[in-house]
């Protein structure tokens, strides 16, 4: 891990040197307590594929992210140690959050944060 988070120290110098990107390195139950909600247009989440741990994650982007925006993520419908955490968390979490199912692709999910007052049909 230490030498993907130099790799993304690397890509991004520029950009972190003009202060367009700030890394922030930590558990996400962590680091993301200290932005405001609804602060994100979009979120990629690509942590611990437990279900538990996905489930925690999906919740806390949910809620640090604004109406309208996107949660992403890895691993949907792969199999590995996880045993399914992945598929089982976002699909319980699409059946019962304000969320919509945009896109499953290459094990990537895709899911658009309704607005406050819409509801599911």
């Amino acid at each position: 891990m230490d030498a993907r988070y130099h790799a993304v120290l690397d890509h991004f110098k520029t950009n972190i040197d003009s202060g367009q990107v700030k890394v922030h390195r930590g558990y996400s139950s962590e680091v993301l307590t200290t932005f405001p909600d609804h602060y994100f247009d979009w979120m990629y989440i690509d942590g611990n594929h437990l279900y538990e741990f996905v489930m925690q994650d999906l919740q806390l982007a949910l809620m640090k992210s604004k109406p309208g925006g996107y949660i992403t993520g890895d691993d949907y419908g792969r199999e590995g140690w996880w045993e399914g955490g992945v598929e089982r968390a976002v699909d319980e979490f699409c059946r019962s959050q304000r969320v919509e199912l945009i896109a499953i692709r290459n094990n990537q999910f895709i899911l658009k944060i309704r607005s406050a007052g819409s509801r599911t049909v």
